[in-house]
């Protein structure tokens, strides 16, 4: 019994890490910019509806030492996308606050 409980906890973290990151058969000189780390960023940095845009419409990559390519856990892409939204809407607020000043 404490065998196959052992052995269920194994699988348990197995497929734990499997989620973790995902090996993608792309090239990564093949991906856009904005797909990459330092696209992600600079789009947060500076025009957070890109980051929105670039969340929503596909995937974003990260690479290793070895320049293998990967695509992070779906918990992470949703963490992207939920400060994107986040971001954006306290942005669009600003603006129509602005806009309702009478300016």
């Amino acid at each position: 019994m404490n065998e196959q409980i052992t052995e269920n906890t194994n699988e348990a973290m197995v497929e734990q890490t499997d989620e973790q990151i995902v090996e993608s058969s792309e090239e990564y000189q093949h991906i856009p910019w904005y797909r990459k780390p330092g696209g992600v960023f600079f789009l947060f940095l500076f025009f957070i509806p890109g980051l929105l845009a670039v969340t929503l419409t596909g995937d974003l990559y990260t690479f290793d030492k070895e320049e293998n390519c990967y695509k992070p856990s779906k918990s992470t892409t949703r963490r992207y996308k939920f400060i994107a939204i986040a971001f954006t809407s306290l942005a669009v607020l600003q603006l129509l606050s602005f806009l309702a000043q009478g300016y």
